[in-house]
């Protein structure tokens, strides 16, 4: 399809998480291939707008409705051929966000594996999978830069969407959002970290 192997699952094709969104869909018309439909997010892109608008950096003008449907089209249509991609990628089998000062896996001490040597499985496995069910935004470098050419990207992601199913959690689009294991009631982890577990015992 000529995009990344981790795009051509991306459910999040328009970034309107971000204060701008820019591409070409919704560019009809003459302008087509000749301007960029700029979709304003948020109050922070409007003022960003704004001010480049007055200072005459561009030049911009409302959107044509059709194309504005064209666009909402367009993305409904990637977005389930995302699903579908999903399906395919996701079948018998997670960009990263790690935010812990003192990394467990790099400590050196009598309870931790020394620096240098491969901790035994499923030690690393489960430790990192911990990190990653709620942090995984599907950036895929993990697979880019895999010297064995493992897909783990596709990994994170498998975990990572069923983390999003249950607790309806997108990783990477808002930062005020709780995370899914500080939560308790009826979606407690503590219900869900046995599916979790059975989850990465098929892949490893």
């Amino acid at each position: 399809m000529g995009r990344r192997e981790n795009c051509q699952r991306c459910t999040m094709n328009i970034p309107t998480n971000a204060d701008l969104a820019l591409g070409n869909w919704g560019v009809i018309g003459e302008l087509a291939g000749k301007a960029t439909f700029v979709e304003i997010c948020s109050e922070k892109g409007a003022e960003i707008f704004k001010k480049v608008v007055d200072a005459g950096v561009i030049v911009a003008q409302e959107p044509l409705e059709k194309g504005v449907e064209i666009r909402a089209n367009i993305d409904n249509i990637m977005v389930k051929q995302a699903m579908k991609q999903r399906e395919i990628d996701f079948a018998g089998t997670s960009g990263d966000i790690c935010f812990c000062e003192d990394c467990c896996l790099e400590a050196e001490g009598p309870e931790w594996v020394p620096g240098g040597y491969t901790p035994a499985a499923p030690f690393f496995h489960l430790t990192r999978m911990v990190h990653m069910v709620d942090a995984c935004t599907n950036c895929g470098q993990c697979s880019e830069v895999c010297p064995c050419e493992i897909p783990v990207s596709k990994v994170w992601a498998t975990v990572n969407q069923k983390v999003r199913d249950v607790f309806g959690y997108y990783s990477g689009v808002d930062n005020e959002a709780p995370l899914p294991f500080t939560e308790f009631g009826e979606k407690s982890y503590k219900g869900y970290s046995t599916l979790l577990l059975e989850d990465l015992w098929k892949l490893i």
